[in-house]
């Protein structure tokens, strides 16, 4: 477009050529920065019609009777809650999915001269997925069948040339599972995840799109009910978290209770006397 605007072809010669340091060989296209993409998946949903925005980072998307919301989380208290960049609600399948972005370099391989598009782990990583596991601990198996109720996916995309073909996407527990194993470790122990390394065991963003519409992956419904309160206090500048999760008592909790039961009971035994 720049060369048109001056009267030039697509093909033109440049006079000079200024590249960022230590991507001389590497020139594959304009670069993409991560709030960029994630403001157009914000605003782009494929089959559905965005119908409104706001300045609080939501967009509404229609499809027919289906209603789709989605929410801008990086940079604000949503990010800091639940770890994510991204928050899709499906209204019409009660649904919630959320998601983290994260970008792949190229990469040289330190074995031999081939080339791979990798992720480092980052310095944000570790709290993220902190913040993720506080709510990817409760499974909410009520309303309409869930074919997973995994909420946290991670969406890996290439920084440099077009993004339309190049993201895939992994949720939690699968990016969990690669953690622990050494083959996805670099030298100082931490994450370091080659696409080629994943060996195709990852989603394409169109069949991510299609089970989020259809309601076969994320939250059930009063986990939905849940957190959308939960987000809609967020937007409107609220600044309590407050999170109850419902599951089993420990043994140590359990003693715990007996024991101040008993001694409860020791008590007033002893008022009685």
């Amino acid at each position: 477009m720049a060369l048109k605007a001056f009267g030039l072809s697509s093909d033109a010669p440049a006079a000079n050529l200024e590249l960022v340091k230590g991507k001389d060989s590497r020139l594959v296209g304009a670069r993409i920065m991560e709030d960029a993409v994630i403001e157009h998946d914000a605003r782009s949903v494929p089959a559905y019609k965005l119908v409104g925005s706001d300045m609080t980072g939501r967009a509404m998307f229609r499809n027919g009777a289906q209603t789709l919301e989605v929410i801008t989380a990086n940079r604000n208290k949503l990010e800091e809650a639940f770890g994510v960049d991204l928050i899709y609600v499906n209204h019409s399948r009660s649904n919630v999915v959320m998601v983290q972005y994260k970008m792949l370099r190229p990469t040289q391989s330190e074995a031999n001269d081939t080339w791979d598009w990798v992720y480092t782990q980052d310095r944000h990583l570790a709290k993220q997925m902190k913040a993720m596991e506080r709510f990817a601990s409760h499974r909410d198996c009520q309303g309409p069948y869930r074919l997973s109720h995994e909420i946290f996916y991670f969406k890996f995309i290439r920084r440099y040339g077009a993004s339309k073909t190049s993201s895939v996407l992994i949720p939690l527990e699968h990016l969990q599972e690669l953690m622990r194993d050494q083959k996805h470790n670099g030298r100082s122990g931490s994450l370091r995840l080659g696409y080629n390394a994943l060996e195709g065991r990852y989603m394409r963003q169109s069949a991510f799109y299609n089970l989020l519409q259809s309601g076969y992956i994320g939250a059930g419904t009063s986990t939905t009910n849940a957190l959308t309160t939960l987000i809609q206090d967020l937007l409107r500048g609220g600044d309590a978290l407050v999170l109850a999760i419902q599951r089993e008592t420990t043994q140590e909790e359990d003693d715990s209770d007996r024991e101040r039961a008993i001694g409860l009971w020791n008590d007033r035994g002893a008022g009685v006397h």
